[in-house]
């Protein structure tokens, strides 16, 4: 089978090449070299945005992000020491890595009710990925596919794309489920085979998944520090009774979208993610970017803000929801109107206590629950407001 990954190919015969359209690439290398003051961040950064909107970035081939927040980027780590793939997330190898969470329903703005937990990790022979996948029915996943070339999507399982260096359109598709089958592709050509390697390990509300793929095949370029590569990690749920899917990088329910993937920025340590190396991605992807870090992410954007997921959160408890449940306290009537009193407590509760989340460093499965409830409140209250207007109209009738 073809092992091989090509180190460049056409993505059409009207199109140019990553390397062909990367254009300022010496001054984008520039920034990797040389250290940048914060203070001189935003005022590069708008530069380096207005130079992406006037030429698109050969990345996306001119496909304008998906939704509001961008381009994702996630800081992928050199390791010393491998972790071993056994499905255990107690591996001290993984405790360098940045957890990301945050995954939607693809083609949807919707925060996914049960999240995925991603970790990459890199060293120059392997590119390691370890995944947290929360199951609330685990007595009810689907699984039918074992084995090596598994078709394992009609399972619960997960899916990734690696994208090496942008090159052409040789993107290379991953599959796991809770059996360990294995699917590996070249796009849609499933005869591609490369030695990787998987385990999956259950457990009561959740199961992981952890995997390592070879570096070799990706052509004969050494990976290096600063490098950006195409990548995704997609999700299938059927526990729920059908098909579910979600995506870090919103990929609008087509998973096979190289010119909308995420990416991975290859770093030996989180020291090189200066405002330099963000200036660098932004130039390199186009603005708006956000580039994940352990405690939230960098925005790009005409300027670049340090985003903590405490301070998003903070951000995100809409004051509207406060004077709206204000409204429906003061209107309803306890003794008269039980039902909707008790509604209006456990929406109130709910809003109370992601308020207080919001008032101490949160992580990011925590930030990601607490944004899924906030799109639930912000369709609820309403809906009670003005089912308490209108009950309150009409007896007065």
């Amino acid at each position: 089978m073809e092992r091989f990954f090509p180190d460049s190919r056409p993505w059409s015969l009207a199109r140019a090449s990553w390397s062909d359209r990367k254009a300022g690439q010496s001054q984008a290398n520039a920034f990797r070299r040389a250290p940048l003051p914060s203070i001189l961040l935003g005022p590069v950064l708008a530069a380096v945005c207005l130079g992406a909107a006037l030429a698109p970035a050969a990345a996306h081939q001119g496909s304008p992000p998906p939704d509001a927040a961008g381009w994702f980027v996630y800081p992928c780590l050199h390791v010393a020491s491998p972790p071993v793939i056994d499905g255990d997330l107690s591996d001290v190898a993984w405790q360098k890595s940045v957890p990301v969470s945050g995954f939607r329903y693809s083609a949807s703005q919707l925060m996914a009710p049960y999240q995925t937990v991603m970790r990459l990790l890199w060293d120059h022979d392997w590119l390691y990925m370890v995944v947290d996948v929360e199951e609330p029915a685990m007595d009810k996943v689907v699984v039918t596919a074992r084995g090596r070339d598994a078709y394992v999507f009609n399972d619960d399982s997960i899916e990734w794309f690696v994208h090496p260096w942008h090159s052409g359109d040789a993107y290379y598709q991953f599959g796991l489920n809770l059996a360990v089958g294995m699917w590996d592709s070249l796009r849609f050509e499933k005869a591609w085979d490369c030695e990787w390697r998987a385990a999956v390990k259950r457990g009561s509300d959740r199961w992981y998944a952890e995997a390592a793929m070879p570096l070799g095949p990706w052509g004969k370029r050494l990976l290096r520090p600063g490098d950006l590569w195409g990548f995704n990690l997609c999700r299938e749920r059927q526990a729920g009774g059908s098909r579910e899917l979600m995506n870090w990088a919103n990929v609008l329910a087509d998973f096979h979208r190289p010119d909308l993937f995420g990416h991975l920025l290859f770093l030996d340590d989180l020291a090189q993610l200066t405002a330099a190396q963000v200036a660098a991605v932004a130039r390199e992807l186009g603005c708006p970017t956000r580039v994940f870090t352990p405690q939230g992410w960098w925005q790009v954007d005409r300027q670049a803000e340090q985003v903590t997921y405490q301070k998003d959160l903070r951000h995100a408890i809409d004051v509207r929801l406060r004077s709206e449940l204000k409204e429906i306290r003061a209107s309803i009537n306890r003794e008269g109107q039980p039902e909707l009193w008790d509604r209006y407590r456990a929406l109130a509760d709910r809003w109370h206590g992601i308020r207080q989340l919001g008032e101490q460093p949160v992580g990011p499965v925590d930030w990601a629950h607490a944004r899924q409830a906030l799109e639930g409140l912000e369709t609820q209250v309403p809906e009670l407001l003005w089912e308490v207007r209108l009950t309150n109209l009409l007896q007065r009738l």
